[in-house]
């Protein structure tokens, strides 16, 4: 009856080893393409975030997985984790490119609330003031009736659109919107200004 050595011992390990390095590299093939996805898409300006994070957390999911159900060589083991780190640090940095685009916010650009609602016709100058979420510097405008106004970025809750004197001409309701006009689907919901005589 043969008794394993110590020798027979080491190889099996190195068998082993050499396995998960397999499954590894196969793994950080799958993270290099969800890297350049990322950047493809970032550089395209697509509306493609979600499952570009989905692809990266499934690999991110693989990677820590080989971590837990097998017994990894040190070395292995810090490659893994090196991995895991580069995917977390390249999906923030996509997301806020995407932010930075206007493209993140794109189906959550909301208004909860104008200021001044009411305005008289051929009023003098005025500045209302909106309020809501995921508004982006430099890229949300503020919409009367489809039309693009002048817009002031405050922060990511607050846009102030000043208002020449006589700029509303008739008696109604008028119809204001924010978005990105590079992105349509980033429109939000309408808020009514009531313009009375």
């Amino acid at each position: 009856m043969h008794h394993p050595t110590q020798l027979d011992r080491i190889e099996a390990m190195l068998v082993k080893i050499s396995a998960q390095l397999i499954q590894l590299e196969n793994t950080m093939t799958l993270t290099e393409q969800a890297l350049v996805n990322l950047q493809t898409a970032v550089q395209a300006e697509e509306d493609v975030e979600a499952s570009l994070v989905a692809l990266v957390e499934t690999v991110v999911a693989e990677l820590n997985t080989l971590l837990r159900t097998n017994t990894v060589d040190a070395t292995v083991a810090q490659a893994i984790t090196a991995q895991v780190n580069a995917l977390t640090a390249g999906t923030a940095a996509a997301k806020k490119a995407f932010i930075d685009l206007g493209v993140a916010e794109a189906g959550v650009l909301s208004i909860s609330g104008i200021s001044p609602a009411t305005v008289p016709v051929n009023g003098p100058a005025v500045t209302i003031v909106v309020t809501g979420t995921g508004f982006v510097k430099d890229e949300t405008e503020a919409f009367i009736n489809g039309e693009a106004v002048k817009t002031i970025f405050v922060n990511a809750t607050t846009l102030n659109v000043p208002l020449v004197a006589g700029f509303f001409t008739g008696v109604g309701v008028d119809k204001l919107t924010v978005g990105d006009p590079d992105v349509p689907a980033t429109v939000s919901n309408e808020m009514d200004i009531t313009v009375t005589a």
